[in-house]
């Protein structure tokens, strides 16, 4: 097997899934912790939408995907103690926050608006397969929403697994199928 076409989503095997759906041992996840929490989130997800918010145990932080589909970063969104919000449209390499319409690079550097010269600071981040991440962080949660797990709207919703039990939560009611 080659790993460039694991990247670019072309590998064809049974092992290893890039399905939005699957979330199987060897399908692929950004994994990010601090020392109160740790979360999944779907590599497919991210190479979809470039952009996701979140917060970790306090810690806002935004996940950016490269127009190359395989660099990612993690950043803390908080400069001088305010946190921003961040548009959801990736224009190339380039984002927009909300709060001040400035436009930061993928270095995490504030390249043009008010904050010009403000730097994220970068959060240790993962990508490694789901089995490999929940084994060492057993209680993770993973991050989905429910448009991807069910298709039907884009409101957020949490799974949170152990080593035996998943919980969901936020999802107001779904449809489930065989």
């Amino acid at each position: 097997f080659r790993l460039e076409d694991y990247d670019r989503g072309t590998m064809q095997s049974s092992l290893v899934k890039r399905d939005y759906r699957s979330w199987h041992p060897k399908s692929w996840i950004v994994g990010v912790k601090n020392e109160f929490a740790s979360m999944a989130y779907d590599w497919n997800d991210l190479v979809k939408k470039r952009v996701i918010q979140d917060s970790l145990h306090a810690l806002p932080i935004l996940l950016a995907m490269e127009t190359d589909t395989t660099s990612f970063h993690v950043y803390d969104r908080r400069i001088n103690g305010s946190v921003l919000q961040f548009n959801t449209t990736i224009t190339g390499n380039q984002f927009t926050d909300q709060n001040t319409n400035s436009v930061w690079n993928m270095d995490g550097l504030c390249i043009d608006g008010p904050l010009r010269g403000q730097q994220l600071a970068h959060v240790q981040a993962y990508n490694e397969f789901w089995h490999s991440w929940q084994t060492f962080h057993q209680t993770t949660r993973t991050a989905l929403t429910s448009q991807d797990q069910f298709g039907s709207s884009s409101a957020a919703a949490r799974l949170t697994c152990s080593t035996d039990t998943c919980v969901l939560s936020g999802v107001d009611h779904m449809l489930l199928s065989r």
